[in-house]
């Protein structure tokens, strides 16, 4: 079994180190490694060239965008799985070897869950096997994905019409084609929210474009827009319970819960993922 990573890259100066020495680490023979840069402007191309003998190819030239990027790096692959580590995240030590030990051999996406750190603390977010529920939202981790070149090559790239919901694109569109799908209990990423457009302010830019791709995809406006407004809606009553938890000083208790539930991770616990 061949993977190729991708990792896309524009002014990343502050935190793509970690996320090249978090591939390397795990990079074998049977492992490609390509960074598709954007034309830094910062210390980004100086880092990545100080690890250029460990990685396979390294392209860096103006794109339209982080698909035009995605799809680049898809069309130099050669491996039989394909996945996205962005130069912000990291590639959490010995996922790789996870996913090739629970790999089915045949599905053409493989989708594992993301550790994400939103300040506070470490979150786990699970790809939903769930598959109808691409319909309405992005229920997939697009960090914790191995899709087969095949399947690209098959059902086809990224759209460059997206700025955010890039991810639920491809994923409902492989989905309404017949693309099959595993889904795994595997901590694949570490990312931390609230740097990219997508999280920064999901009301204005990842919630309308989730109502475009359902409309495209054959569902009614009147449904697309009522979805679009519930999370709108949704977002800022987590935002108040927040608040409202950290006032009344209950969020000790919650987060607790949560762990216990597998939802956060205990800030002891996240030691087992070797982050850099």
């Amino acid at each position: 079994m061949n993977i190729t990573i991708i990792t896309p890259s524009y002014n990343a100066e502050k935190t793509i180190e970690k996320t090249i020495l978090s591939i390397l680490r795990q990079k074998d023979g049977n492992v490609q490694y390509i960074i598709i840069d954007g034309a830094s402007t910062d210390k980004t191309l100086e880092i990545i060239y100080k690890y250029k003998k460990d990685i396979d190819i390294i392209i860096s030239e103006k794109d339209k965008g982080i698909a035009d990027a995605y799809n680049k790096g898809i069309a130099l692959a050669t491996g039989d799985l394909i996945v996205i580590i962005a130069a912000d995240d990291q590639l959490i030590n010995h996922a790789l070897a996870k996913i090739i030990n629970e790999y089915d051999g045949h599905s053409d996406i493989i989708c594992g869950n993301v550790i994400d750190y939103n300040g506070e603390r470490y979150i786990r977010r699970y790809s939903d096997a769930n598959l109808k529920n691409l319909t309405f939202q992005t229920s997939l981790m697009h960090p914790a994905t191995f899709i087969k070149r095949e399947a690209y090559l098959k059902y086809g790239t990224y759209s460059l019409q997206y700025k955010c919901a890039i991810d639920r694109d491809l994923f409902l569109r492989f989905y309404k084609i017949g693309a099959s799908f595993q889904i795994v209990d595997i901590d694949i990423s570490f990312f931390k929210n609230g740097r990219g457009i997508s999280t920064e302010n999901p009301c204005k830019y990842a919630y309308p474009e989730d109502a475009q791709i359902s409309i495209k995809n054959g569902t009614s406006i009147w449904i697309a827009k009522s979805y679009q407004y519930k999370a709108v809606v949704l977002y800022y009553i987590s935002l108040f319970i927040k608040r409202f938890l950290k006032i009344l000083h209950l969020s000790y208790y919650f987060n607790k819960r949560m762990v216990n539930k597998g939802y956060y991770v205990a800030n002891d616990q996240i030691n087992k993922f070797d982050l850099l």
